[in-house]
């Protein structure tokens, strides 16, 4: 069963994911995430991705912008996305800083 958090006007759908290192097999679980269906990317903590042990790239990213025309940069990371025991394998984007009630 998907939870909604009342942080957000409307309410939003959370789901916890684990995230796995596919070398090492080291995973950090119950990873609070947004669930957006409308989003055209995934966004993961680099501070979740460094407990785990990933190798950020240093040289492949995206630039992201904002609503607002604010610019970020966002660099990829290869690792496992377990949710609702399917695996989902292949790179994501991670950032510094996300400014969600989530990330920690």
């Amino acid at each position: 069963m998907i939870k909604y958090s009342k942080a957000y006007d409307p309410a939003a759908p959370l789901a916890n994911i684990t995230l796995q290192n596919p070398d090492s097999l080291l995973s950090v679980r119950d990873v609070s995430m947004l669930l957006d269906t409308g989003s055209d990317i995934t966004l993961l903590p680099r501070s979740f991705c460094e407990r785990i042990g990933l190798k950020v790239s240093k040289t492949k990213f995206l630039e992201l912008e904002g609503f607002d025309q604010s610019k970020s940069i966002a660099y990829y990371v290869r690792l496992d996305l377990i949710f609702l025991n399917k695996l989902f394998r292949g790179n994501f984007l991670v950032y510094d800083q996300f400014g969600g009630n989530y990330w920690t």
